[in-house]
């Protein structure tokens, strides 16, 4: 299982359900992803970055630039 760690002041673009911008913002503190969030890593259409695309709980979407997460291989839990 991988976890995704959006850094602190990173700028967090989120996106609604038809692609459209809705806010951009520098992340406030650490945010984590894990697995079940991650939609994508492609290129910007616009500038060529790679960007890295998730699901959020209050947007559809959010897209950050991938130097701007750092990914850890995390062990899953076993059950009680």
């Amino acid at each position: 299982m991988k976890r995704y760690i959006i850094k602190k002041g990173a700028e967090v673009t989120a996106f609604s359900l038809n692609g459209e911008v809705m806010s951009t913002d520098k992340a406030s503190k650490e945010f984590f992803f894990d697995d079940s969030f991650f939609i994508a890593n492609e290129k910007c259409a616009c500038c060529e970055e790679m960007v890295m695309t998730f699901k959020h709980n209050y947007v559809p979407y959010v897209q950050v630039s991938a130097n701007d997460v750092t990914i850890k291989n995390i062990k899953k839990r076993k059950a009680a």
